[in-house]
């Protein structure tokens, strides 16, 4: 009867390998003219979001030995041809396995591996990843203080992204405006230290939002959560009646008549609050006649006499003579 030899067997770093396997790999570790060495230093690259960079990973090694290279993100095995088409091997060379990066984003910064391994033995090199880019958008936006035609502001700094604020801009829209518009504040210019700020030439009895963006060399980052609704306050109008005109009618009858446009402060808004009242002065000492909350576009007047009308708004008068036939 034969008997057959059984080829024996051993355990090597936790795994089960055939004898013959592991004198071949013993044998070539003995036979290697030179260990495996990668040659790139340990380094950080900093980057700015938008660019692309080459991690270089290249070797000294034994040219009988095949080598293979793997790259890892922060621990985590690097697929190439997926990520978003992001990395790709451009190492050309067998004893190179650099990658490029590229249109860097703020989520690629970190560590990256380069392992190289023979079928002897292995090695790594990290390289650190710092990505600069716009600040991040503020928080907490608040309306500390309001009035007819200010609003004082506060927020909270988002992060930087490496690359220090230097200034904050205000944006502000009302339901009459078209998107959010830049606005005057004060100080003109709001550092990028500055934490509050006050606009100013709002206009009254309007719901307002406001949103801030921080900026730094690199550009400007996104804007902030908008605000909660603020309302100003309201004022008395600052401009006179225009193209007031009388006449007209049926008999005993006056009307009145002014262009409303003109009393709309800029820009206009249909609630605008309408003047208290309208006040018609009779010719001599005598008493004025009244009318709260009339008709914003025309008065109708009912007598027989002549009369003196005066339109009063915020203080300032606008007067013409008017007889009644």
């Amino acid at each position: 009867m034969q008997i057959m030899a059984r080829r024996p067997h051993v355990r090597v770093m936790g795994k089960t390998a055939d004898w013959t396997d592991v004198q071949k790999t013993v044998i070539d570790f003995l036979h290697k003219e030179e260990p495996t060495i990668i040659t790139t230093q340990p380094t950080t690259l900093d980057i700015t979001v938008g660019e692309s960079v080459v991690l270089p990973c290249q070797v000294s090694h034994d040219p009988s030995l095949e080598l293979k290279f793997t790259w890892f993100f922060n621990e985590q095995l690097i697929h190439f041809g997926s990520n978003g088409g992001f990395f790709e091997k451009v190492g050309g060379q067998h004893s190179a396995g650099d990658i490029m990066i590229r249109n860097i984003q703020l989520g690629h910064a970190g560590k990256y591996t380069c392992a190289v391994q023979t079928k002897v033995d292995s090695i790594s090199i990290a390289v650190d990843l710092v990505v600069r880019g716009p600040p991040g958008p503020p928080t907490s936006i608040q309306v500390e203080e309001i009035t007819d035609t200010t609003a004082s502001l506060s927020w909270r700094p988002g992060p930087d992204n490496h690359s220090p604020i230097t200034a904050y801009t205000i944006q502000a829209r009302t339901p009459f405006s078209l998107g959010w518009q830049a606005v005057t504040t004060v100080p003109e210019v709001v550092g990028g230290h500055q934490l509050t700020a006050t606009v100013i030439d709002l206009s009254p009895w309007v719901e307002y939002e406001f949103r801030v963006l921080a900026s730094n060399r690199v550009g400007n980052g996104e804007p902030s959560k908008p605000s909660k609704q603020a309302r100003t306050k309201s004022t008395t109008p600052k401009v006179t009646p225009a193209n007031v005109s009388g006449g007209g009618g049926s008999r005993s009858e006056l009307v009145i008549t002014w262009e409303v446009s003109k009393l709309a402060q800029k820009p206009p808004h249909p609630w605008r609050r309408q003047p208290d009242t309208i006040t018609l002065f009779r010719c001599g000492p005598v008493s004025l006649i009244t009318v709260e909350r009339p008709n914003i576009w025309r008065f109708i007047f009912k007598n027989t006499e002549a009369i003196t009308a005066t339109i009063t708004l915020g203080g300032e008068k606008n007067a013409f003579d008017i007889s009644i036939r």
